[in-house]
């Protein structure tokens, strides 16, 4: 008997092999995109951490408002978890390049740090292209900064302080020779973060020998961990192992902190004995002394109580977190795609199996007049699509594996700096693709036989009895159905008549073209961020900060110089802070502050100039008046709240104070509350302060802004100057990174999409054989027959990429909310052109196939399909 069925098995698949293809190419597909899409993110995840631990990034960074010095390096060492210790100095700097001057980070590099093996030496180098600084003089910039610039091997750098200070006081050189270009783990992208001098942003990166710094007082210590290399840093169970050891540094830093406070007031008691002896010796009046020590008191004791270590984890490190969240976005996109990719995946294989139960039907009726027994018989359909599941799954994942996560890492390290992928092991996650299309596919075959396997061998043996006719609801409307003609009356009978076919073909369809419109909506969500962000809503491209001590003439001379510049088109001064905001009054309740930029504005009738306050839907405008303040949208969704509602918010007083909301608005990038210097004065009681100029330049260019950035950090009363473009290129980076994403998702439900439309097209003739042999006898032409089967195929095809767009809206909905990261909010927004592409695109697959299936309609042999089983 086992083997009876095991032949019958074998002879059906060489039999209907494209019936048996349609279900392997379907589970490949799904296989491969589920598999591909949700390994990439854990394979980033991988390659990254598998950089950090080959190039010994640190664990753990520590920083001190006074400087680390050898006992204080001993201590660290001798912590027990640390690894390996390095002490290092850094500072910003400025670069001559072209007619511009550019800031930049200066690192240190430790002479002979090519050995990687040393456990010290932390944050290595990977070198693209030279080497590294051998000697006093020499230094190696990291690869992103010279993108562009004119910076090659054998090059002069020369730095400058960007302050009054002369950088001669920090650096034993002024001027470096670059011997090399290199990669470093610290830095994964261009992103470098700011700085007080030049234009306010670090631009590039330098190397030099730790040596050349004058300083015994090293900046800041990196340390690594014990174990910690043994862990994927992304996983919870690596800071476990991690924060043990910065729990005991977190106390060692507390005692080494009184150890200097200590030894800073044993050199004030010297200081005051060396004094006295002066005094008594007459060498000195009292009055002096009175002044030295009071001076060296405020020298070494002043804000004492405010020394603080600062012991940092990977978790602060903004390469290491911006890396997880892109990584994490993945993830989001990875729990939504195949789950249709999986539904339709069920719904073509029910369709498939169903048709060939119906087709053996005798065969069936045989076996179980024969005496086999149900489990004997549904053991072949079963096998059937599991065999196709098994293989299909296989093949989908050795593709999906290799595939996938090579194309979307390439695709963000247009954005970071990584070397080539580094694929994880993903045992457990075959499994789990292989077995939960293989069950899905089991079960919709075990539902196709269930049925007719309940039925009497004698019923089985006869032919199925033809659906009963119905009046359709179009015949009802008899001034639309008598001017039919009789092809169109023939056709719109069909449709419904074989209604389970029509709704399984209508939601296959929807799915693909709901697929193909998200993955063109994700592109067109990203692109318009930009240009609705720092365009139509965020106006000014420039501000300009005072020092917390500014006087009134250092004031008053700064916007008058302003105001003369033609630089700017227009300035308008308000008053910024970052501070707190939330629904509750309390600090430590149970929510979550959240921070968000604070801005007051005093002229209310010129505001609209730099920003416009609109509705996100509608775009309708709003004013700012005196009676509440306007939020952002994503502030105003995390915190549950609406226009009416109030929140508690803190000035830079440290007052938290109710405020009532007036009106949500339209952003997309950071959390924004806006208010009236009238409203801010009657909750706070107190006058805001302007502290920062917004400003729009009267052109836009690198050149100018560096020019800018130069010219105005160097006059008295300006804190700091940054521009809008370093935000716009980290965007448009992102925007190109996730292109190419978005084209492997639309590849994939297009494949997905024309395998769907072949299977169902194949089976509706399969199942109409009798039907279309009939209507050739009665005299149709080929391409009359085609007309006949494929006007069907044509109107549920519109109709389900119709229903198609109408899902594909919700699900890109569902996609843009899912992935959206903390502060920036990607917004709904489908072009129509997307509309069109994905509708045209699904009518174009439905087309091909309808062309592919022309032959086999053309060669069905009408004696043979007429002739009866009796």
């Amino acid at each position: 008997m086992g083997k009876s069925i095991i032949k019958d098995i074998i002879r059906e698949i060489r039999k209907s092999f494209g019936r048996f293809l349609a279900i392997f190419a379907i589970v490949a597909i799904g296989v491969a995109f589920f598999a591909g899409v949700t390994a990439s993110s854990s394979d980033m995840r991988y390659s990254a951490d598998s950089y950090f631990d080959k190039y010994n990034l640190m664990d753990v960074r520590l920083l001190s408002s006074i400087g680390f010095n050898q006992d204080d390096i001993s201590a660290i060492r001798a912590v027990d978890g640390v690894k390996g210790v390095y002490a290092t100095h850094s500072l910003d700097a400025l670069i001559q390049l072209n007619s511009s001057k550019s800031a930049t980070k200066v690192m240190t590099v430790p002479l002979g740090g090519q050995d990687a093996q040393k456990d010290d030496y932390i944050n290595q180098l990977r070198i693209k292209e030279g080497r590294l600084p051998e000697k006093s003089g020499e230094c190696v910039v990291k690869y992103e900064t010279v993108q562009g610039d004119p910076i090659n091997i054998g090059d002069k750098i020369t730095l400058q302080s960007g302050t009054d200070e002369n950088i001669s006081q920090t650096l034993k050189n002024s001027e470096y020779e670059v011997v090399g270009i290199v990669y470093t783990p610290y830095y994964l992208s261009y992103e470098m973060g700011t700085t007080s001098i030049g234009n306010g942003k670090i631009s590039h990166c330098i190397m030099i020998p730790d040596s050349d710094f004058i300083s015994e007082y090293y900046t800041e210590v990196f340390a690594t961990v014990n174990g910690a290399k043994e862990i994927n840093s992304y996983n919870d169970a690596y800071f476990d192992v991690v924060n043990k050891t910065t729990d005991k540094l977190e106390s060692i830093s507390k005692i080494r902190i009184d150890q200097r406070i200590e030894d800073v007031k044993s050199q004030i008691n010297a200081s005051e004995t060396k004094q006295l002896n002066l005094l008594s010796n007459g060498d000195i009046r009292e009055e002096i002394l009175m002044q030295e020590i009071e001076k060296a008191q405020k020298d070494a004791l002043v804000n004492s109580s405010d020394w603080q270590w600062f012991v940092l984890d990977r978790n602060s490190h903004y390469s290491y977190r911006d890396y997880g969240q892109c990584a994490d976005q993945m993830d989001s996109i990875a729990t939504v795609f195949p789950i249709f990719f999986f539904f339709v995946a069920a719904l073509v294989c029910l369709t498939t199996m169903t048709r060939m139960v119906d087709e053996h039907r005798g065969t069936i009726g045989t076996f179980k007049a024969l005496g086999y027994n149900k489990s004997a018989i549904a053991l072949k359909y079963i096998s059937y699509a599991l065999i196709a599941s098994i293989f299909g799954g296989i093949v989908g994942c050795i593709i999906g594996l290799n595939v996938f996560p090579r194309v979307i890492y390439s695709s963000w390290n247009i954005v970071y700096e990584l070397p080539a992928i580094q694929l994880a092991p993903h045992i457990a996650l075959i499994l789990i693709s292989i077995t939960s299309m293989a069950g899905i596919t089991t079960l919709a075959a075990f539902a196709a036989c269930s049925k007719e396997l309940a039925e009497e061998p004698s019923m089985l043996m006869r032919p199925k009895a033809p659906k009963k006719g119905k009046k359709i609801l179009l015949e009802r409307a008899e001034f639309i159905w008598k001017h039919m003609k009789f092809t169109q009356k023939v056709t719109a009978r069909n449709i419904f008549r074989y209604k389970k076919r029509f709704i399984m073909t209508l939601i296959g369809i929807a799915g693909c073209t709901a697929l193909l419109l998200a993955g063109f909506g994700i592109k067109d969500s990203i692109a318009s961020l930009v240009d609705n962000q720092y365009k139509q809503i965020l106006k000014y491209n420039v501000t300009i900060t005072y020092p917390d001590d500014i006087g009134e003439s250092q004031h008053a001379a700064v916007m008058n110089d302003i105001n003369k510049d033609n630089r700017f088109s227009n300035v308008m001064e308000v008053s910024s802070s970052v501070t707190k905001v939330n629904v509750v009054m309390a600090e430590d309740s149970d929510n979550k502050d959240i921070s968000v930029d604070f801005i007051s504005l005093n002229n209310l009738s010129d505001y609209n100039q730099f920003i416009t306050f609109r509705s996100r839907t509608s775009h309708k405008p709003y004013d700012l008046n005196n009676d509440g303040v306007i939020i952002s949208e994503k502030l105003s969704n995390d915190l549950n709240v609406k226009a009416g509602d109030s929140i508690y918010i803190e000035n830079n007083s440290g007052i938290r104070k109710q405020v009532k909301i007036s009106n949500v608005m339209e952003t997309y990038v950071n959390h924004y509350v806006f208010i009236s210097d009238s409203y801010y004065e009657e909750i706070f009681a107190e006058k805001p302060v302007n502290n920062e100029i917004l400003g729009i330049l009267s052109s836009s260019s690198l050149e100018l802004e560096n020019q800018l950035g130069n010219e105005f950090l160097n006059k008295d009363g300006i804190d700091s100057i940054t521009f809008f473009t370093g935000n716009i290129n980290k965007f448009n980076k992102m925007i190109q990174s996730l292109d190419l994403v978005t084209y492997v998702l639309i590849i994939a439900a297009a494949m997905l999409a024309f395998v769907v439309l072949y299977n169902l097209t194949n089976v509706n003739i399969s199942e109409r054989l009798r039907e279309i042999a009939t209507i050739k006898v009665l005299g149709f032409y080929d391409k009359e027959v085609a007309s006949y089967v494929y006007r069907e195929n044509i109107i549920i095809t519109i109709i389900g990429a119709l229903v198609g767009l109408g899902l594909g809206v919700i699900l890109h909905r569902f996609i843009m909310k899912t992935v959206e990261m903390d502060a920036v909010m990607f917004g709904n927004e489908i072009k129509w052109s997307s509309f069109v592409i994905a509708f045209v695109m699904t009518l174009i697959f439905s087309l091909l196939v309808n062309l592919a299936m022309y032959k086999k309609l053309i060669n069905i042999k009408m004696v043979e399909s007429l002739k009866s089983v009796e």
